[in-house]
């Protein structure tokens, strides 16, 4: 067995596996070297062939672990059709096939000698009296054969006599009239080729080989803006049921990695809109200008079942479908990980500090009204939030972080001790009392998704059912 490439910019290479370990990273010493792929470690993974043939693939403890089939693993037996995700890269694992064995050797077919030319007669050309090796035929095709050949030894000996009947000049007339028919021809095959090639690249591919199946799902999304003072990478990925960004920014000083995994159809919803919004209709390439000042890149791929699409975009102005496509995926991933629009880091600063504020001060007032100390857990992850990205980490961090812990547990408790006041009141059937502590349940978690109020609530239709009586 051998590993392809069936997903990545170097898509269709083949590495075979010997009795040496093969290195996957982006160290110069691996065997495949991935260094254009941000999510793959130096030290990556490594495919070990073991002694009876098989191929076991290890996880080197990678930053972003390596999937196989879609599985997060540490170390896995390998079987023909496998796939090996390794950052954006995908492989697949193939059946080696064994070279076939020499063909035996075949006599050479005797063929009868050409009369000899002329004494005055000018040479034939190199084709006329190279002798030519035919392969072995069936012993029942002997007769037509030895037929051709004399046909066409007849055909020749009849074109040098041609050749030294006709003058000098319209030889040289016939030989340029050749040429040029040739030139014409390769002219027009070589257009028509380089026609057929830009208008393939043009179109969606289809994936060869085994696939996962019709659902199969995978989407990359990069952007790189680059200046002389600094670099932005934004880097999208779904791939296996799980949504995976990293963003880094230089000069503003803040990076983002983070990773869920999605409901079951989200991601090929994504993808739906996409394609309703035409982005099957998208060429392969747009741009490719020299940077003046700032070069920017935006490349997406999609592959749905055995569908491959790559669209790149490069220092140009995208399309307009390609920007809404642009702005469907960033939105999809900002909601799924809940993650704060894109502000500078001075505002965020300032957002955290404001929230930071506001969560002590309700805080404080916990005992003024019921909802204030829940409201200030909510003021303290936003002073979290806003200040994720950010790289090193103010102080008001690490203090929003323990204000929230603090104000966490003593909800928690609050809400146990009311629980426990409700079923006291059900049991000694003080339905009035009953109703009273889970209306404050309700009051302290004002959130309807929460499933503490969803509890109080289903409890409390079950009292005033008994207070109707």
């Amino acid at each position: 067995m051998k590993l392809r490439i069936s997903q990545g910019k170097r898509r269709g290479k083949e590495f075979a596996v010997g009795a040496e370990p093969v290195l996957i990273g982006r160290d110069p010493s691996a065997a495949i070297l991935l260094t254009e792929d941000q999510l793959v470690s130096s030290r990556h993974a490594e495919v070990v062939r073991e002694p009876d043939g098989s191929l076991t693939i290890r996880d080197l403890d990678s930053v972003n672990g390596t999937e196989v089939n879609g599985e997060r693993i540490e170390s896995t037996q390998l079987q023909p059709g496998d796939e090996v995700t390794i950052g954006n890269t995908v492989f697949e694992v193939i059946e080696e096939v064994a070279a076939p064995p020499p063909a035996p050797d075949r006599p050479k077919r005797e063929r009868r000698a050409a009369a000899p030319p002329p004494a005055k007669r000018r040479p034939p050309p190199k084709e006329e009296i190279e002798e030519i090796e035919p392969e072995q035929e069936p012993a029942e095709e002997e007769g037509p054969v030895e037929e051709a050949a004399e046909a066409e030894e007849a055909e020749n000996l009849e074109f040098g006599r041609e050749a030294e009947a006709r003058p000098p000049a319209s030889l040289a007339r016939r030989i340029l009239s050749l040429s040029l028919t040739a030139l014409i021809t390769l002219v027009i095959l070589g257009g028509g080729v380089y026609i057929w090639m830009q208008f393939q690249q043009s179109k969606p591919r289809m994936l060869t080989g085994t696939v996962a199946g019709a659902d199969r799902i995978d989407l990359s999304y990069e952007k790189v803006v680059a200046s002389k003072d600094n670099i932005f990478r934004y880097a999208l990925r779904i791939s296996g049921g799980r949504l995976m960004l990293n963003i880094d920014d230089l000069k503003q000083r803040r990076h983002l990695q983070k990773e869920k995994t999605l409901k079951e159809g989200l991601a090929r919803e994504l993808v739906s809109q996409l394609e309703r919004n035409g982005f099957n209709s998208l060429k392969a390439k747009y741009g490719g200008l020299p940077a003046e000042q700032e070069q920017e890149t935006v490349v997406v791929e999609l592959t749905r079942g055995n569908r491959y699409q790559r669209v790149e975009v490069d220092n140009t102005i995208p399309p307009d479908i390609f920007v809404s496509a642009q702005k469907m995926m960033e939105e999809f991933a900002k909601n799924e990980l809940g993650l704060i629009g894109d502000k500078p880091r001075e505002q965020l600063l300032q957002d955290a500090a404001d929230a930071f504020k506001t969560g002590k001060q309700l805080h404080e007032a916990r005992e003024v009204d019921y909802p204030n100390i829940y409201k200030a857990i909510k003021a303290f992850q936003l002073v979290q939030l806003s200040l994720e990205t950010i790289e090193p980490k103010p102080e008001i961090y690490r203090q929003a972080v323990a204000f929230e812990a603090e104000a966490t547990d003593m909800l928690k408790q609050l809400v146990d001790n009311l629980r426990f006041n409700v079923d006291k009141a059900v049991r000694l059937s003080e339905w009035t009392r009953a109703r009273e502590a889970l209306q404050q349940i309700m009051a302290r978690v004002p959130d309807r998704e929460d499933d503490r109020y969803k509890e109080a609530e289903r409890r409390l239709i079950i009292v005033q059912q008994h207070l109707r009586r």
